[in-house]
């Protein structure tokens, strides 16, 4: 029999984990006696968990301001309607006759979207692959309300709900393959406005050489397109 008096082991050896019996962190806040919710309750109830968010490193400043987000968006747009040269030749700035007038852009991008799907490459329209990319993105901007507007949502979602490329694809019914190149451009376009130095938030892979087999891949995959636009 141990005596009361009997030394008892050192408190710094002592460890105690926190979450032993804590159970599921939902149940800890649902099941409790002031809900009156039971854990066989709470088993059999509909749950939705919140989809998890983009890492807020991933995230630019800039993307916080409305008139550079928007700014962003704009010229962005206006850039596909000229095939992205205006970021080729090192600018980033709208025409005068387009500031600030993001009506007028819209719907420039929009005739430009209608012309280029209608033609279509037919070698690449007989491409079952590309016939069902090409379907998918007219019906996405088509359900936005127009190109400008589909990459407003994109933007929104990213920068400012923090959500994955995945997520935002299944909302909009594009590809994550599409929004991960949208945003990547978004941001082309903030760097180009020296709203985004060159070096922010860039992958530790951005600038590392592929691999040779990576290489060869990527100059088989350029082939092929030049072929289908022959």
């Amino acid at each position: 029999m141990l005596s009361n008096n009997a030394p008892g082991p050192d408190r710094a050896s002592l460890h105690f984990d926190a979450h032993q019996f804590g159970g599921p962190r939902p149940s800890n806040r649902s099941v409790s006696a002031a809900s009156h919710i039971s854990h066989g309750d709470y088993a059999s109830m509909h749950q939705e968990l919140a989809p998890p968010m983009r890492h807020a490193r991933w995230i630019p400043a800039w993307a916080a301001s409305d008139s550079a987000l928007r700014l962003v968006i704009m010229v962005r747009v206006f850039s596909y309607t000229q095939h992205g040269k205006t970021l080729r030749k090192g600018g980033g700035t709208l025409p005068k006759s387009l500031q600030n007038d993001y009506v007028k852009i819209s719907r420039l991008a929009d005739a430009y979207f209608a012309e280029s799907i209608t033609n279509v490459c037919p070698k690449a329209v007989a491409a079952p692959a590309q016939k069902l990319i090409s379907a998918r993105h007219k019906e996405a901007v088509q359900r936005a309300g127009g190109y400008a507007a589909l990459t407003a949502a994109i933007s929104f979602r990213s920068f400012r709900l923090g959500w994955k490329s995945q997520q935002i694809a299944e909302s909009l019914g594009v590809t994550a393959s599409m929004v991960r190149q949208q945003i990547f451009r978004l941001r082309e376009v903030a760097r180009a406005l020296k709203l985004e130095s060159p070096d922010e938030n860039r992958h530790w892979t951005a600038g590392v050489p592929l691999a040779p087999h990576r290489v060869r891949l990527v100059k088989r995959r350029m082939r092929s397109k030049a072929a289908l636009r022959a």
